[in-house]
């Protein structure tokens, strides 16, 4: 049995990235519908040999997998609008992410939790999808006490408008031009920025506090401490993180290498020799997140670590894709 498809956002960097590994993906699609704002509606994309215009949002929609590539304001209005009227919605916006009643899902970790009744299935933070995937081996076999995370993330996280500022300002400089901020608050060619988002009452930013709220919600435990930086540097695609960790257990750090290596969504490199670690060069378009430099700290139960993973495919449409196969593969639709 084929399913109707449709994306929402399709203009946009992410709702591009869907329909790219919705190409390949074994989903059965018989028909898909390609949503944008008013200035992308004619624009035509690619799938599976056919060509499919952009159109302007229909409330009337009655697909069977709906994908919202769109901001949370738009994500929480339309989702009212067609809920009672598509079989599932898989929202990569922060809209509903920490609604109780929606769950916030990494196949791999927590995808039993969806049930058939679910109208929504919110897709997490970017940031924090690599990171929870790189996690979850060690909390299912030592637990987690800590995470100290410090993501050094990609400027296409931002949206096209961002990869265009990173190549018009550091054009501007090797220019010798004055380099003017073009999308964030201070110039990102050749700077760090070190915020993401608002920064709050507390003085955590709002990323920050995405992770560790997230986190906590999808491994369904509040007890773990989580304390995240996160800043944007000027890298066009794949986030960076550092990762100390505190367990319940200790750790040995062989045998988790060798748990890393069995896993399909995670990749070791870890060569001294040849100085082989992740880096945001060799994650960017894979859809696995890459480990290294792990090391303990002052016992076992201390652990530090690098990941890197692409943040458009692995930290936004390729979970997307993964929760759709998800509903698909155990017929929950």
């Amino acid at each position: 049995m084929g399913y109707k498809v449709s994306i929402v956002g399709i203009s946009g960097a992410v709702g591009q990235k869907m329909l790219e590994l919705l190409e390949v993906s074994p989903i059965k699609v018989d028909s898909l519908r390609l949503f944008a704002s008013n200035k992308s509606l004619g624009k035509k994309f690619p799938f599976r040999g056919k060509k499919y215009k952009v159109e302007q949002f229909d409330e009337t929609m009655d697909d069977d997998i709906v994908f919202f590539a769109i901001s949370a304001k738009f994500a929480i209005e339309f989702a009212k609008k067609i809920i009672g009227k598509v079989g599932k919605i898989i929202d990569n916006s922060n809209g509903h992410r920490m609604m109780l009643d929606i769950p916030l899902v990494v196949p791999s970790i927590n995808g039993k939790i969806i049930k058939k009744k679910d109208k929504i299935i919110a897709n997490p933070n970017c940031s924090t999808i690599e990171m929870v995937l790189f996690l979850d081996p060690i909390y299912e076999a030592y637990g987690l006490k800590k995470i100290i995370i410090t993501t050094l993330q990609a400027v296409s996280g931002s949206g096209l408008r961002a990869v265009s500022a990173l190549y018009d300002e550091t054009r501007d400089f090797i220019e010798n031009r004055s380099v003017k901020n073009k999308f964030y608050p201070h110039p990102i060619a050749f700077n760090v920025v070190p915020f993401i988002g608002h920064i709050l009452g507390n003085d955590y930013s709002d990323e920050e506090i995405k992770m560790t709220n997230e986190t906590k919600k999808i491994f369904g435990d509040k007890k773990i401490d989580i304390f995240a930086t996160t800043l944007r540097v000027p890298t066009f695609y794949s986030h960076f993180e550092t990762i100390f960790l505190e367990s319940k257990l200790p750790i040995d750090i062989e045998k988790l290498k060798k748990e890393i290596e069995r896993d399909p969504l995670l990749r070791l490199l870890d060569d001294k020799k040849n100085y082989n670690f992740p880096m945001p060069i060799s994650s960017a378009g894979t859809d696995i997140v890459d480990v290294g430099r792990m090391r303990y700290g002052k016992n076992k139960k201390e652990l530090f670590s690098v990941i890197s993973a692409d943040n458009l495919r692995v930290g936004a449409a390729t979970n997307a894709v993964r929760i759709a196969e998800y509903i698909v593969d155990k017929h929950l639709i």
